[in-house]
This record gives C-alpha cells, structure tokens and sequence, in this order.
C-alpha cells in the first residue's frame, strides 16, 4: 500500500514538471512569435517570464533556459539596453567548459556586439575570439567570416589598421569559399573605408568600383541597400558628394523600412543624403531627409542617433540663417544627448547652440555654451584634440570680445556730453583736444573696417556667412552699422567744427 502510494505521488510529481515544463515550452514560442513581429516589450515579458519558472525547475529546463536567456538578451540589445542585455548573456555561459556547445558560441558573439554598442573594444575583441574558436572546432565557415569582419571593425576603433586589414581579407576568403557573394562584397565597402581613411584613394576607388560592378548581380535587396549606404558614406568621407549622392540615392530606391533594423537602416540613409546635401550647400533639400530620419530614430527611440539627427537639420537651418529654428533643434539636441548619456552629441550641441549666440551678440550665453561644450569633452573617454581646440578657440575668442566690448562701453559712457554743449564750451583746441577726438575716430573707424574674428574665420569655412552686407549685422558685436554710421558722423561733424574754429581763430596774414 505504502509502495503505491510513492509510486502515485511519484507519478503525479513527473506530471507536474510535465506540466510546467510544457508552460515554459509556450511561453518560449510565444515569446519568439513577439521576437519575430518586432514586439519587443512582450517578447521580453514572455521569456522573463519562461526563465523564472525554469529556474524553479532547477536541472529540467537548463537549456530551454539558457536560449531563453539568451534570446531576452538579445531583445535587450535591440532596444540599446546593452548592460542589461549582457547581465543575460552572461547568466546563460555554462559554469563548465566542457559543456559550451553552439549556443554558448552564440552568446559569445552576441556579448561581443553589445560591448561594441558601448564602445569596449578590447573586451568586444575577447568574446569575438572566443565565438571565433568555438565556430572553429564546430567548422561553421559563415559565422567564421562574420566573425572576422566584425573583428576587422573592432580592430579599426582601436586604431590597428594591419591587424584590421588581415581580418577583413580573411572575412572576404572565406565568404569567396562558400560562394557568398553578397557578403564579399559588402566586406568590399569595409576594406575601402579602411583604405579611405588612411589615403589610399586609389586603392579605395579601385574597390569602389568593382563593388558597383558586382552590385548588378546581387539580387537581395537588403543586402543592396547596405551595400550602397556603405559605398556612399566612403565616397562622402573622400570628398566625392556626386558620387556619394548617387549611392545613398540608389540605397533608397531598395528600402523597405518594417522591421526595427530597417527602420534604422533607413534613419542612417536619409541621414546620410542630409549630411551630403550640407556640405554641397543645398540646405532646404536637406532638411527634408534630416526630418525623415528624425521621425525614424524618434520611433526607435535611439536617443542618441536622434541627437544627431537633430544637430544636422540645426545646422542646416543656422546656414539657411533661420536662427531661431536652428537654436530649437540644438536645444532638442542637448537634451536627447543628455539622456542617451552622449557627450560627444552635447558637446557637439552645445557649440552650435554657442556659435548662435556668439552671431547674436550675447556673449553670456556664448560664454555659457562653450564652457558646457568643454566640460562634455572632458568627460569623453576617447580625447578629441581638434574639437578641444575649436572650442576653446571659440570661447577665448568670445571672451576677448567681451572685454573690449566692455572697454569700448566704459569709454563711450565718459564721451558722452551734449553736443551743443560741447561745441559751446570749446576754446582754441588744444592738442589734447584734438589726439583725443583722432583717436576715438580711428576706433570708430577700426570696429567699422575691421575684418572677422578668428570665430567667424572658422565658421566661414564652412560657408556660414556668406559675404552679403546684409549679414553684417550678426557678426558687429561691437556696435550695430547704423550705430557705426552715426558715432562715425557725429566724430567728422565735431571735427569739421573744431577745424573751422580754429581757422577763425588764426590771425589773418598781413599784406605785403
């Protein structure tokens, strides 16, 4: 009796691991039919869900919940939670090395990509090797060249462009051996960014080339659509926007923007084509694509791409001279930088915010905006010298006009008399009297010649004033040129004054 009775409770028990192993098994593919209609949010509930109900099952469900761990994470990683994304990755690594298999080489990799997103290349470097091993001994040559031209870009960011330019030619042997062509080309435009960056403008166009030439046999049109995105950044990075343009035009023409990497895809193309059409001096055109790639970036609330996003269509407003509108998109800029933790985008933000209130003539605000400027450059782990430079060129250059704006008050302020009064009390013009009234003239005369500041040097670099008069009303922060004009005449008038009392007052030459 006794013997029946454990064997029932026995039974019942395996029943209800059963029963709760079959939950976990729903909830896993629901989460992956979430996963794959793009629902994030459920997709992360359902396999939180599935991983705390295998945790209580101990042993049971070890690798339903590893995968499951692992996919969570990947979820987390598609909305930029990166951290969180690699707390799951690491929980799913077995604690033995014996038992790592194909998924813990998967985690592996997908723990690289998240350091990537943070920009910790030598641990990305590390979980890339150890992906690279494991796929290796399983003899998986497609993971193989992925995993190399991965590497290849990690070893770019640590500025090792040999150790770069050996993973990519390996990534791109490999995909030639499996008759990829789709990939070995793609891993082309990657080799020709390297080759670009470092001058190698032959080698790189000579790339560029074939790439457009194996493009008219590639029939994917996703893999088209990346393949021209990438061709156009280069020929943008060397200057060629004709070019440029081309590619980004025709990466748009095999956009389709459903899925979250689509969409962010095309953010980057429309992006891009805006980037262009500034530096050809076609703002209005590019505003239209900075408006579409904000309304992508908005909807995957990729705060720190939208930063971007913003701090492009500012410019393009501020070189349109739309001040107002180009202050407002700075200020988004700075906040959506400040939330997604970017200083680079803030600094980036708060300079341009800085060179509108320079133009304006509020140098407080100007002052203010370049010192944040600073401070978000010293909090970037990776130093940019050139932008330190700019900036603090920019914010002595405004505080030296500040000063002598002061000056030149303070001395205006104590001239000030009325000019009957003046002219009245004047006797014979002595040569102090006179050097003082010269001297205020030429100053007056130096602020209405003088030629831009080393700003508006910088800034006329990049065509953002042009040289109309109509526009020399935001670079005088001295005095405005009516108010030039006025202080100019009101000077000549007394002088004149002075000249002829003084003739009056000359004894007339006695005739021979």
């Amino acid at each position: 009796m006794k013997l029946d009775k454990k064997v029932h409770s026995f039974h019942a028990r395996n029943d209800s691991i059963l029963v709760k192993q079959k939950e976990i098994e729903n909830l896993y593919r629901r989460a992956s039919r979430y996963l794959k209609k793009d629902n994030i949010e459920k997709a992360i509930e359902r396999f939180e869900e599935a991983i705390q109900k295998a945790e209580r099952l101990n042993a049971t469900c070890t690798k339903l919940k590893y995968q499951c761990l692992l996919l969570v994470g990947i979820c987390y990683a598609r909305q930029g939670r990166h951290k969180d994304a690699l707390k799951r990755f690491q929980r799913a690594i077995p604690k033995e090395k014996a038992t790592e298999d194909e998924l813990t080489f998967e985690i592996y990799y997908n723990m690289a990509l998240s350091k990537v997103s943070l920009n910790v290349f030598p641990d990305a470097i590390m979980y890339f090797d150890l992906a690279l091993c494991g796929y290796r001994e399983i003899n998986k040559l497609d993971m193989q060249a992925v995993i190399l031209s991965k590497l290849g870009h990690c070893w770019v960011k640590s500025d090792n462009s040999n150790q770069a330019i050996s993973c990519y030619k390996n990534s791109r042997n490999i995909f030639k051996e499996i008759d990829d062509l789709s990939n070995e080309t793609l891993i082309m435009t990657e080799m020709a960014w390297l080759l670009g960056s470092s001058g190698q403008q032959k080698k790189c166009l000579a790339i560029l080339n074939d790439v457009r030439t194996r493009c008219q046999k590639i029939q994917e049109g996703d893999i088209l659509c990346q393949v021209y995105y990438n061709a156009g950044l280069i020929y943008n990075q060397i200057s060629m926007f004709n070019d440029a343009m081309d590619c980004f035009e025709l990466a748009t023409d095999h956009l389709i923007v459903n899925t979250t990497e689509e969409k962010y895809l095309g953010a980057l193309i429309y992006q891009g084509l805006g980037a262009v059409l500034n530096q050809i001096s076609k703002y209005s055109e590019a505003i239209d694509y900075h408006h579409k790639a904000i309304k992508l970036f908005d909807d995957l609330k990729d705060r720190s791409s939208l930063s971007k996003a913003f701090c492009n269509i500012a410019y393009a407003y501020r070189m349109l001279d739309k001040l107002e509108l180009s202050s407002q998109y700075y200020a988004k800029a700075c906040r959506a930088a400040n939330m997604a933790h970017d200083n680079i985008s803030e600094m980036e933000a708060n300079e341009g915010l800085g060179d509108i209130a320079y133009h304006q003539g509020k140098a407080d605000d100007a002052l203010f905006h370049y010192k944040l400027a600073i401070k978000m450059l010293t909090l970037c782990k990776q130093w940019n010298n050139d932008a330190f430079e700019r900036v603090t060129t920019k914010l002595s250059d405004c505080i030296e006009r500040k000063v002598t704006l002061k000056f030149y008050q303070e001395n205006m302020a104590n001239m000030k008399m009325d000019d009957n009064k003046k002219l009245s009390e004047l006797t014979l013009p002595g040569q102090y009297h006179q050097s003082t009234l010269d001297h205020t003239y030429q100053t007056l005369r130096h602020f209405q010649m003088m030629r831009t500041s080393p700003l508006d040097q910088m800034n006329n670099s990049d065509h953002e004033i042009n040289t109309k008069v109509d526009n020399l009303g935001l670079t005088a922060s001295y005095l405005q040129p009516r108010e030039i004009h006025h202080h100019i005449a009101r000077v000549e008038q007394m002088n004149l004054a002075m000249n002829t009392q003084y003739q009056n007052l000359k004894p007339e030459a006695k005739s021979t």
